[in-house]
């Protein structure tokens, strides 16, 4: 996520340095994101999903096409033995 971006006094005067700095932290941050994804396989078919939603509202994609993917990814669901709505 972008963070609101505004320069103080300090980051004017130490600009040769804060600017690099700041490119870095940035850099990092989007790297951790791409681990915490990466690491985290039930969370990428979450979003494959909203993605497949999202394709389909906008007629990217018909109904059958939507269907045979949704059966794909839903499949690659770990089974749960309890239903929704259980105790």
């Amino acid at each position: 996520m972008m963070e609101e971006f505004s320069l103080s006094l300090w980051d004017i005067l130490f600009l040769p340095l804060a600017l690099p700095l700041r490119s870095a932290v940035i850099a990092l941050s989007y790297l951790q994101d791409e681990a915490a994804k990466a690491s985290n396989p039930e969370a990428n078919r979450w979003d494959e999903l909203l993605e497949l939603e999202v394709l389909k509202e906008i007629g990217q994609i018909g109904e059958a096409e939507y269907r045979q993917e949704y059966s794909r990814l839903t499949s690659r669901f770990p089974r749960h033995s309890a239903t929704l709505g259980e105790g």
